[in-house]
């Protein structure tokens, strides 16, 4: 019996997220710089042509796993969607981020050797631009109407201490008292 189109549709979606999980896995072990199209297309266990037929190049596949992977994470952080953060999404999106971590090591990797890598940032900037500029307008918004005495250095503290939770958890997942940390922040922002 032939396949109908949304089978078609599935597949084709089914073996887009294999490329972009198998890329993910590679550049985030061995560097985007040192892995070619062929490894990634070896590694899926698929041929480089049919790689071709979802992505046009290395860059592309890149630009497509990193917007996947920071877009999944925008979701947690305004969850109703409605341009404005309340504090309940805020406490939320604190107490996501551990898991979001632990279960995107991979991925978390990737981004940040991406954002210290100027050549590579290039590739990805203005999308993530406008994703860091969303957030931070809402951060910015949401610690105005809470009240605290300087919204803007409040979301600059905020966002470096997010980075850093995420850069030293990554650094030695293992040893990292994650949920101590997470336990620590959310202390500070609980009102």
């Amino acid at each position: 019996m032939p396949k109908t189109e949304e089978q078609f549709e599935e597949i084709r979606l089914e073996r887009r997220e294999l490329i972009m999980r198998t890329a993910l896995k590679l550049f985030a072990e061995k560097g985007y710089f040192h892995v070619s199209i062929s490894q990634i297309a070896t590694e899926a266990k698929i041929s480089k042509g049919l790689l071709y037929n979802y992505f046009n190049s290395k860059e592309d596949l890149l630009k497509a796993t990193l917007h996947k992977g920071v877009e999944d994470i925008t979701e947690n952080f305004d969850s109703n969607h409605d341009g404005f953060l309340e504090h309940e999404e805020f406490i939320g999106y604190i107490d996501s981020v551990c898991e979001i971590l632990k279960n995107n090591q991979d991925f978390w990797r990737l981004f940040f050797y991406v954002i210290r890598q100027p050549t590579v940032m290039e590739l990805i900037e203005p999308k993530l631009q406008e994703m860091g500029k969303t957030m931070f307008s809402l951060l910015l918004n949401y610690f105005e109407k809470m009240g605290y005495k300087n919204p803007l250095v409040e979301t600059h503290f905020f966002t470096a201490v997010m980075k850093g939770f995420g850069v030293m958890f990554l650094n030695d997942p293992e040893n990292y008292p994650i949920k101590e940390i997470k336990e620590k922040i959310l202390e500070i922002y609980k009102r």
